[in-house]
This record gives structure tokens, C-alpha cells and sequence, in this order.
């Protein structure tokens, strides 16, 4: 079995690789924007991939498919919070609004990091 798998994640995680996993085992890695091929035996597998503890949803991949890597929503929406609270510290504004922005982008982070998907596998088959 052949899949394709493309790494489109913008600008989150540039540095960092991902590694890629079929049936839990880890089999390859992916730099930013990076596309490749992964040969395997088995008919059917279940594809997986992580960076930093961050991890994808898992998909069943079957002989042809295209692949693609994008960055989940929770994940923006968490950075975007941790600037925006960066920018408020920095506007001396009551401390009280530097503390409620700063605690909901850690409190989005840890979920995008512990519970939901921070990148997603969908198949484009193009």
C-alpha cells in the first residue's frame, strides 16, 4: 500500500517535524512544508501524526490516498489569545484583564494540547 502525505500548517510548528505514526508505530517524520511518500504491507491502516505532545486526529488511510496535514482551529485561537494577552500586558491596562486573557490562552493551549486535536488529517484524494 502507497499513501501521499502533504504537511500544509502554516506557520505553527515551522521548526519542529512531525513524526508520523501507522497502527501506533512511529514510521517517518515531515519538515514544514514537506510532502511524501510511505509504502507499508498491511491493506488498511490507521494514521496518526504528533509534534511536541500536540497530536492529530487518527485516520484510516487505505492504498492511493492523499493525505493532508492542516493546523486545527483551537490551535489559532489559543495563539492568537496568548498574543493578545502579551499585547494587553504590555498596554499597562488593568491588571485584571492581562490575568482573564492570559489564563483563558493557557486554558485553550492545555485543551488543544490534552484533549482536542491540534493538527488535522484529512484525505484530498486530488
Amino acid at each position: 500500500m502507497s499513501i501521499k502525505i502533504i504537511r500544509n500548517t502554516g506557520f505553527t510548528g515551522m521548526a519542529v517535524r512531525f513524526a508520523i505514526k501507522v497502527n501506533g508505530n512511529k514510521v517517518a517524520k515531515i519538515s514544514h512544508q514537506e510532502s511524501l511518500e510511505l509504502q507499508f504491507v498491511e491493506k488498511d491502516a490507521l494514521l496518526k501524526v504528533s509534534q511536541l505532545g500536540i497530536t492529530s486526529n487518527e485516520l484510516k488511510v487505505s492504498d492511493g490516498d492523499i493525505i493532508e496535514i492542516k493546523t486545527g482551529k483551537w490551535t489559532y485561537i489559543g495563539i492568537f489569545l496568548l498574543f493578545f494577552s502579551i499585547f494587553l500586558s504590555s498596554l499597562n491596562v488593568h491588571p485584571i484583564y492581562e490575568i482573564v486573557a492570559l489564563v483563558a490562552a493557557i486554558m485553550i493551549l492545555i485543551l488543544t494540547f490534552s484533549i482536542l486535536n491540534g493538527f488535522k488529517l484529512r484525505k484530498t484524494n486530488q
